[in-house]
């Protein structure tokens, strides 16, 4: 019973800040609903810092490393926790726990192979900025590599290719970079560990990766967001203009192939079916084309990210809020944040659950009221059949097999 309370309450919390006005106070959102935010911790993207609330600002972080993308779509960050709030308002400025990550994607992790092969790096300029950056400006900054390393295990199967171990093994020696010989020298990278003892850390990480339930399990959630995405992508391709038509037959696609209401991936879809012509995002996926399905899968990863740093914050250890970055030669992420622009992230810690909130979710769930009947949207709505729902699991086998079906689907849209 207490768990569905909870659950309950933290859909209280959900919709008290989607309701809540951008231009509105941060204490007029906390001091009127104390007891829905009890026991849960909020991160909260804003442009006005000019509060009693000390926040951090992340407008400067972008500016002074372009290759880095801000997680929230605001200028700054505000915190909420029961001790830490209290504290505030009895002595005012109050330092925060923080934890600040930064993720590469595959680009950005393959350019520290070739620079700890001793090679030249394209992208050098962003590079040497990003390097500066995460180990002598802001040592307060980690970099994560683990999203690089979900989107590369598959090739880590193949012992031919010794491009992922290198590609770890370069990420890991990153650890032991002599800064002071990287500011006199950048381009002469001298590391204090050996290759063969980074190699060692490489190999246990890739065995650790392969061998983790709870990595396989992510793939296989993987899967599930491409399959969401692709099956809107096939019912925009059949009638373009009924947005509101082809979301309830993506719901109900979801809850017979999926067993759930993936509230994620249904909102990333719902932007595809409504606005997908509006972000360069989406763009290549509006026409019928083999390119585009051969797009949707490097897509589905971009999105897929966005789930792996709300999973990465609820597991944060070095710090009590955890603020995500994604690091980027190019500009797809940014691009992306512009289409999906996250408002804040609410956490409940005793169950483990994380709400990513967007600063336009309630329009979507206001369309996902007027696609389905008052029933069904009750159903979904109910604390106890969510619950049930977020029990239900997916074999990795049968996600890959209703995957390609969809895609043969498509591609009979396309004639190929």
């Amino acid at each position: 019973m207490d768990a569905k309370r909870r659950i309950n309450r933290l859909e209280k919390a959900t919709e008290i800040i989607l309701q809540h006005s951008r231009d509105s106070s941060f204490s007029d959102l906390i001091e009127p609903n104390k007891d829905v935010f009890r026991g849960f911790r909020l991160v909260y993207a804003t442009d006005n810092l000019n509060s009693n609330f000390n926040g951090i600002s992340l407008s400067e972080i972008e500016v002074t490393c372009p290759s880095i993308t801000k997680y929230f779509a605001a200028s700054g960050l505000l915190f909420y926790d029961d001790e830490l709030y209290d504290q505030t308002l009895r002595q005012g400025a109050v330092a925060f726990p923080i934890d600040y990550s930064v993720s590469f994607d595959t680009q950005v992790a393959e350019a520290f192979r070739i620079y700890e092969e001793g090679k030249d790096v394209s992208n050098w300029g962003w590079f040497e900025n990003l390097i500066d950056f995460i180990k002598s400006r802001h040592r307060s900054f980690n970099f994560d590599y683990t999203f690089y390393i979900l989107e590369d295990l598959i090739n880590t199967y193949d012992h031919t290719n010794q491009r992922p171990f290198n590609t770890i093994r370069a990420l890991k020696r990153l650890d032991h970079l002599d800064i002071e010989q990287f500011k006199s020298n950048p381009k002469k990278p001298i590391f204090n560990e050996s290759r063969e003892n980074s190699g060692k850390r490489a190999a246990d990480t890739i065995a650790s990766f392969q061998n983790s339930p709870d990595i396989l399990s992510s793939l296989t959630r993987r899967k599930g967001l491409k399959l969401v995405l692709m099956k809107a992508m096939e019912l925009r391709w059949l009638n373009k203009e009924d947005y509101l038509g082809n979301l309830e037959k993506l719901m109900i696609f979801c809850i017979e192939n999926i067993g759930r209401f993936p509230k994620l991936e249904l909102y990333f879809s719902w932007k595809l079916l409504k606005y997908g012509e509006k972000y360069r995002f989406f763009g290549h996926l509006m026409q019928p084309t083999v390119k585009a399905i051969e797009k949707l899968n490097g897509m589905s990863w971009d999105l897929y990210s966005l789930r792996h740093q709300e999973t990465m914050a609820s597991m944060s250890k070095n710090g009590k809020f955890y603020i995500p970055f994604i690091a980027s030669f190019d500009r797809r992420f940014k691009e992306l944040m512009s289409a999906c622009p996250i408002r804040c992230m609410l956490i409940d810690d005793q169950y483990k659950r994380l709400n990513l909130i967007f600063f336009d979710e309630y329009e979507f769930f206001q369309d996902v009221k007027k696609a389905i009947d008052t029933e069904t949207y009750s159903k979904l709505s109910d604390p106890s059949e969510k619950l049930a729902r977020l029990s239900v699991s997916m074999l990795s086998e049968e996600m890959d097999r209703r995957l390609k079906d969809l895609e043969t689907n498509c591609r009979l849209i396309v004639g190929a």
